[in-house]
Order: structure tokens, then C-alpha cells, then sequence
């Protein structure tokens, strides 16, 4: 193969022994295919990895079809035993084009949202706050830092040759593997500082591995809190202990739990519920609907705004009244310590804590499930101006 070959310079003729080497424009090699005239080598080979990941990704969903609803913690072993090997081939050779890493992460993003039940317009942090996965982008780049590492460290002849090769190429400004991974890594993670003028060592290399994995995990908090849809995920960050940890597999998703309700749970925390504080920030037209008028469909008092906290532990109306206290003596019987006040002076702290008691999830769960079946049979309230809110009751 001949990369980057102008057609009016003819090729010269090589030969093994007396047999001459035929010259061609691609090549499968250890299962990684290379085109020689493309921008990036390794496109065709990428795109026949979305294409698998596409087809694994509509067979296991279809399974649903045959044996009902598919558990998180399966579908999250079939994506990291199926699909994720496809979305991460090649990834320690291959360092991907803006372009290739959009496709990828399509793909990533619809398997995700099936497991969790959520829409394809949901807040994409979620989908790995809530499973302990990484964006596609950052790993694949982490995978090939620990090729970086495992190369300096075990020294295989070829590759570690080929690697020198490429930091004397890097360091001259020339374009190379390594120059390549230090624009990547710089474009993701922009406070991690890399110096390629210095000796390539293994401990510096074990050194930008950890940083860049610390600043994947900062970048995935950045993520949560430039967004105002995701309270309750920003409000557990906040806190203390394991559970404040970026990326982890939740105990919702884990526990034993009726499969809607669970659904109902997942799009609760991930911002993709139907209250109003959300379903008119989707409303169409230039006209955007603000915050504070956003009212709640069941209370209709002109200061409630209808979001997570005030729907579930806020709101006075006699229906949600009445499911609430459905939800208290489920608790109960779940756990005899469990004390809530009548309407808690912050309702989305409730809800934060509540979050943080697995013995109360499945309660909680089905709790919110009603609450969503309510508010899908209650028409959402519109509010068009100033005078229409006006005329709302103040309490």
C-alpha cells in the first residue's frame, strides 16, 4: 500500500526475492482494514463496525418482543460484551476524525436510551452518570493511552520502534500517532497539559492515563451542571460518599423492581419526565414558554411551578394527596424507621434523600409511576402572558 500517492508520480515496482509486489488501495490486516487514497485510513473499517454495532443493537432489543421487558444489568453486560467491542475497534490505532466520533457516538447513544427507557431527545450525561459508562470519544481515547502504556512498559520490538518513530515525529511538528493523540486528548480534556518535548517514559505515560481518567470525570460533572434539567442528578454530586461518585451503576437500575415503574424512576432523575417544567421547555415555536410560568396543572397556584420536588411532595391537590399517601404506607412496610413530614419545606431534597435509600426505591418508583399516569390524564396548564398568571390563585 502507498498512502497519500499523487496519480501523476508513477509508483516504483518492489520485489520479495523474484516476486514483485502487487500495490493495492486497501488491505485487511489482523482484522483492522486500511484504505491507502482516504483522508482517514481507517474509515471503511469504522463504518463497518457501526453498521455491526447497529445490527447487535436491533437484535437484542428485539428480544423484547419474546421475553418481555431486558433488565438494565443484562442489557448493560450484552452492550459491553456485544456492542462495545464494535464501537471500540481499532481505537488503539486508529485515532478517530470529529466526524467518525459523531457516528460513533450515535450509535452509543440510541443502545443507552433504549436500556434506560428513555426519548431520543433526552440529556445525554445521564446515559453515563447513571450506567459508570464513558462517552464513546473519551474511550476510545483511553484506550489508546493504555496501548501508549502497555508499549513502553512490555517493549514489543515493532511497536515500540514505531512509537519512537512517531515521538521524533511529533516533536518536529510533524503529523504522527502520537501528535495526533495529543490534539485529541487536548481537545477533550483542554486543562490536562501534555509535554511531548521530554523523554517518553512509562511513568509519564501511567501519569497522563490517570489525569486524563480524573478529567474525563470532571468533564462528566461539567456536563450535569451546565444543564438546569438534571436537579436531582446535580443535587446527588453535591453530596457525600460513594453515591456522590460521577459515574456508577445506580441502585435503581440494579434493584428488584416492577420494569414501568422502574422506567418511570430512571426518566424522573434523567430529566426526561412529563411535568410541565420540562414538557413546555420543548414546546415549539420562537415563543419559548419561562420558567416561572410553567405553572402546575393540578394546584394551579401562580407561585408553584411544576417540577420534580413541588409535583411529588409539594403539591396540595387531593389526587397526588392521595397517591402520596398510598407511597407513605408502602414505605412504611418497607421500612419502619421511614418517617416523612406532610409537605417537607424542600420537596427535591425529599426526593434526593428518599434517592439515597435503596430499601425505599421500589416504593418510590411506583409512587412516581402514578404520578406520571396522572399527569398524562390532566391536561398541562398553559400560561400565554402576564395577565393569565396574574388571574391564577397566589396559594
Amino acid at each position: 500500500m502507498v498512502f497519500n500517492a499523487n496519480s501523476r508520480t508513477p509508483i516504483p515496482t518492489c520485489h520479495l526475492g523474484e516476486q514483485q509486489l502487487k500495490v493495492v488501495g486497501e488491505y485487511t490486516y489482523v482484522g483492522v482494514t486500511f484504505e491507502a487514497k482516504q483522508t482517514f485510513t481507517f474509515r471503511k473499517h469504522l463504518e463497518g463496525q457501526m453498521k455491526s454495532a447497529r445490527r447487535l443493537t436491533g437484535a437484542i432489543f428485539a428480544t423484547r418482543a419474546h421475553i418481555g421487558s431486558l433488565h438494565p444489568k443484562a442489557a448493560r453486560i450484552l452492550y459491553t460484551a456485544r456492542v462495545d467491542p464494535h464501537l471500540v475497534s481499532a481505537a488503539e490505532v486508529a485515532i478517530s476524525t470529529q466526524e467518525m466520533h459523531r457516528y460513533l457516538t450515535q450509535v452509543q447513544h440510541r443502545y443507552l436510551r433504549l436500556m434506560l427507557g428513555l426519548n431520543p431527545r433526552s440529556v445525554t450525561a445521564p446515559l453515563f452518570t447513571e450506567m459508570g459508562l464513558l462517552p464513546i470519544t473519551y474511550r476510545r481515547v483511553e484506550a489508546a493511552l493504555q496501548y501508549l502504556v502497555y508499549v513502553l512498559t512490555e517493549k514489543p520490538v515493532l511497536p515500540y520502534e514505531a512509537m519512537h518513530e512517531a515521538h521524533t515525529l511529533a516533536i518536529s511538528g510533524s503529523s504522527s500517532w502520537l501528535s495526533d493523540l495529543h490534539l485529541t486528548v487536548q481537545r477533550l480534556i483542554p486543562t490536562l497539559n501534555i509535554e511531548l518535548g521530554g523523554d517518553l517514559t512509562v511513568t509519564h505515560a501511567e501519569k497522563i492515563l490517570t489525569e486524563y481518567r480524573d478529567g474525563v470525570q470532571d468533564q462528566l460533572c461539567v456536563m450535569v451542571r451546565q444543564t438546569s434539567r438534571l436537579p436531582l442528578i446535580t443535587a446527588r454530586l453535591e453530596g457525600q460518599g460513594p453515591a456522590a461518585s460521577p459515574t456508577a451503576m445506580r441502585p435503581y437500575l440494579t434493584e428488584d423492581m416492577n420494569p414501568e415503574d422502574r422506567i418511570a424512576l430512571t426518566r424522573l432523575i434523567c430529566g426526561d419526565h412529563p411535568f410541565a417544567v420540562e414538557a413546555l421547555r420543548r414546546s415549539s415555536g420562537v415563543n419559548r414558554v419561562p420558567r416561572e410560568w410553567r405553572i402546575c396543572r393540578f394546584c394551579k397556584v401562580r407561585s408553584a411551578v411544576e417540577d420534580e420536588g413541588h409535583v411529588l411532595f409539594g403539591c396540595r391537590d387531593t389526587r397526588l394527596t392521595a397517591l402520596r399517601l398510598e407511597f407513605r404506607w408502602r414505605a412504611l412496610d418497607a421500612d419502619r424507621a421511614f418517617r416523612l413530614p406532610g409537605y417537607p419545606p424542600n420537596p427535591l431534597v425529599t426526593v434526593t434523600k428518599l434517592l439515597r435509600r435503596t430499601v425505599l426505591l421500589p416504593a418510590l418508583a411506583a409512587y412516581v409511576r402514578r404520578v406520571f399516569v396522572l399527569c398524562e390524564e390532566t391536561p398541562i396548564l398553559r400560561v400565554h402572558n402576564d395577565e393569565e398568571l396574574a388571574q391564577l390563585d397566589e396559594q
